[in-house]
């Protein structure tokens, strides 16, 4: 798990996290404060976590958001992910179930950029 800061001030904006790394994907997620979110943040953080993935040998990136999420739909969207499939029934890293859409970005332009 990293923070989202803001680059000037330092100040705590939200965080990213890369989980469920298998061996050619993982799933990344992220969470803004209110105080941070309509900055293009969580965009920037999840490129910086393409790259990561891309350095690490991973080739997809994996995430999903509530169907009712708009937001986190826009940002992955903007960032370059893809939706994947129907919602469905999926258990989050806490272990609770919820409806979710998938999403789903190839890291293979940020190995050119390392």
């Amino acid at each position: 798990m990293l923070a989202i800061a803001d680059a000037a001030s330092d100040e705590f904006l939200g965080s990213i996290v890369l989980f469920n790394v298998r061996a050619d994907r993982a799933e990344v997620g992220f969470w803004l404060a209110p105080w941070g979110r309509g900055r293009g943040v969580a965009r920037d953080a999840l490129v910086a976590a393409g790259r990561v993935a891309a350095h690490q040998g991973l080739t997809f990136l994996d995430a999903r958001t509530a169907p009712d999420n708009r937001a986190s739909q826009r940002t992955l969207l903007s960032s370059g992910y893809r939706q994947v499939g129907e919602p469905e029934t999926v258990t989050s890293p806490s272990g609770a179930d919820f409806t979710a859409l998938t999403y789903e970005r190839s890291v293979a332009e940020f190995r050119s950029t390392m």
